[in-house]
């Protein structure tokens, strides 16, 4: 297992990290930026991932692969970002968890999460979960979600701003036989429609919502326009 808590600065990969099965957790508190990049591949058991301080973002621009049952939870006070190459591939029950603006006040506004085309998260059989909500938050940004997850709580998606589609040429969220619940305040695939492979849809948003189902999987369509 490897476990970190640095209280000043901010940290950068420089080459592979490998923890076989065994869990990789890192923590910055830093009260000007402890922002956490992975440019490098990763592999481990879970991870945790938790920046704290002011502007703190979570950069991912490699591929990080998690072990069978393997936990994912990344947390910034500002910024979740995935680069083009940005990936995380479990396996397992394990969920994966992502939250922007974990800290409000510690934010600079948009604090948002960003998948750009190309970027993706598979979490075997486990749940995804994306949330930026409140003062400061910003848009969920998404490339490409997948999993066999068959609950109800297989993919949520919450922002108290958009949803929106980072142009990904594939589906950008599968869960054929699970919910799949997309909450955006200010819309859901606007200008570009979200377009998701489920069995169960829930929408909610104050404004338009733009949706591409791909197949006849859909059984069950809620939608509410606050």
């Amino acid at each position: 297992n490897f476990n970190l808590t640095m209280d000043a600065g901010s940290l950068a990969s420089s080459g592979a990290v490998d923890v076989g099965t065994g869990s990789f957790a890192i923590t910055t508190n830093d009260s000007t930026d402890g922002s956490i990049t992975f440019s490098t591949t990763l592999d481990a058991g879970s991870l945790t991932l938790d920046a704290n301080g002011t502007n703190t973002d979570i950069s991912i621009t490699a591929s990080a692969t998690i072990a069978s049952g393997g936990a994912v939870s990344l947390t910034a006070d500002d910024t979740v970002n995935f680069g083009a190459a940005g990936s995380i591939t479990a396996s397992g029950a394990g969920n994966v968890f992502l939250q922007s603006n974990a800290n409000s006040a510690d934010g600079d506004g948009s604090d948002q999460i960003i998948m750009a085309d190309g970027a993706s998260i598979d979490a075997g059989s486990g749940t995804i979960t994306l949330t930026s909500t409140g003062a400061n938050s910003g848009n969920i940004t998404v490339g490409e979600l997948t999993t066999t997850n068959s609950t109800s709580s297989a993919v949520i998606l919450t922002s108290d701003l958009a949803i929106v589609d980072a142009g990904a040429t594939g589906t950008n969220i599968i869960a054929t036989t699970g919910t799949v619940t997309l909450t955006g305040a200010t819309g859901i695939g606007s200008g570009d429609a979200i377009e998701t492979n489920t069995a169960v849809l829930v929408l909610d948003s104050n404004q338009s919502i733009q949706i591409a189902n791909s197949t006849t999987n859909l059984t069950d369509l809620t939608l509410t326009l606050d």
